[in-house]
């Protein structure tokens, strides 16, 4: 198991509340946890390539997405990232 980093930004402006609820309904099923309002973490056998498939279909051309390792447990936060543990 690995654990992967999920941060995107939503760009385009037509961007509704569906869409955004079908992304989170998609994170939420991959049981990534949500740290920060657009940046999530989970721990899955997925690889990095595997996962962004998975993903681009929520996003727009004009939207931003990445999808990076975290190696090791070593992190500081003033507030948010205190879920990062549990995974």
């Amino acid at each position: 198991m690995q654990r992967l980093l999920i941060s995107y930004e939503l760009l385009e402006p037509n961007r509704t509340i569906a869409n955004r609820n079908s992304l989170y309904a998609e994170l939420n099923s991959l049981g990534a946890v949500q740290i920060q309002d657009s940046l999530w973490v989970v721990c899955t056998e997925m690889s990095i390539p595997h996962l962004l498939a998975n993903l681009q279909g929520h996003f727009s051309r004009k939207d931003r997405l990445l999808v990076a390792k975290i190696n090791g447990s070593d992190y500081l936060s003033r507030s948010g990232i205190h879920k990062l543990p549990r995974l």
